[in-house]
């Protein structure tokens, strides 16, 4: 079984792990431990949605299953020569058609987008990953409400998905549904227990509905990874702050490297910069991660500000999260639970 027939989709804000555990079980020697050397080198790319290729053999393949930011052009171009190539197996041209498809929804012409959907069904109309992908699309142009029967679709198809698993739970979180959401996290992660992705979306879950333990203990599992820089820290100190328990994880945050985009806001949790100086620091940071940076920013200064009773400074910031994250970043979910605590509702 080559690695490229093992690959799935990744879900939004949780870039892939290709996960191969479950092939490799059944393997021995040099091949098996080539393929799990190759998981251990997924990269996790926290504030974006992603969209996984089976496991690139040339340029156009990493290019057609790119995270599907930015402009789309170069992405429809591979998708297409991928497409061009008669020799590819049918599941492998559905996926292109699948990914071409998000790309064009992205640019906004979802008449070609539907129409690379339709095609990608014909060719292969039980795969659990084209569901997925349309959903993905949804998600992407931010009808979250379209996306729920595409991915419930494709958890009927392959309940055991890991991908599916975690954007159902991430939908789930959305709509405030925690029970739901950590029944699919619990699945995810008993297949895959060292993936930071649902380790923190667990964490958020789990700390809406009321475990603070359970989620530093998945915080604290999660930043054991090394996969997300100080992003489990910032959650961690959000948290503890929250709870009345600053300064709890002050250790650990200190050993964070200064030079992570999440230290002007670990440095605020420790006292040595202002909400003011943190948000600045987000608008100074480079492109393609600004986005991501000011969604975060705008999250935890809004937390910073509501957990010293400076409700009245928070609640902008936390709607310019909902307006502005990407709809399934942990930040939204968790921006929308405090908005509600405060009485508020979001569309």
């Amino acid at each position: 079984m080559s690695l490229r027939r093992l690959a799935r989709f990744a879900p939004r804000r949780t870039p892939p792990l290709i996960t191969a555990f479950r092939a490799t079980k059944t393997m021995s020697g040099s091949k098996a431990l080539h393929l799990r050397k190759l998981l251990g080198l997924a990269m996790f790319v926290w504030l974006f949605p992603s969209v996984g290729l089976p496991a690139p053999t040339s340029a156009d393949r990493n290019t057609c299953g790119a995270p599907a930011v930015g402009d789309q052009t170069d992405k429809i171009n591979a998708c297409t020569r991928i497409l061009e190539d008669t020799g590819d197996l049918p599941g492998d041209r559905a996926l292109a058609f699948t990914y071409r498809a998000i790309a064009y929804s992205q640019s906004g012409d979802d008449g070609k987008a539907n129409a690379d959907f339709a095609e990608a069904f014909k060719t292969d109309p039980n795969n659990a990953d084209i569901y997925l992908g349309r959903g993905l699309a949804s998600i992407l142009k931010g009808r979250v409400d379209e996306a729920a029967p595409d991915v419930d679709r494709a958890l009927a198809i392959d309940p055991k998905s890991l991908p599916a698993l975690n954007v159902s739970g991430e939908l789930s979180s959305l709509r405030g549904d925690y029970k739901v959401a950590l029944n699919r996290f619990d699945a995810a992660l008993a297949s895959s227990p060292n993936d930071i992705g649902p380790l923190i979306y667990r964490a958020v879950a789990r700390f809406y509905s009321g475990s603070f333990d359970g989620a530093v203990s998945d915080l604290i599992a999660a930043d054991q990874t090394q996969a997300g820089g100080a992003y489990p820290v910032l959650w961690l100190e959000m948290f503890a702050k929250r709870t009345g328990a600053s300064g709890k994880f002050a250790k650990r945050a200190e050993r964070k490297d200064a030079m992570t985009w999440q230290a002007p806001l670990l440095q605020m949790y420790l006292g040595k910069v202002t909400p003011a100086q943190a948000l600045d620091a987000a608008h100074h940071a480079n492109p393609p991660y600004t986005q991501g940076q000011l969604c975060a920013s705008n999250f935890f200064v809004a937390e910073f500000f509501d957990s010293n009773g400076k409700t009245s400074d928070a609640i902008p910031l936390y709607q310019a999260v909902t307006h502005d994250c990407l709809p399934l970043a942990p930040e939204q979910i968790a921006a929308r639970s405090e908005l509600k605590s405060h009485g508020i509702t979001t569309p």
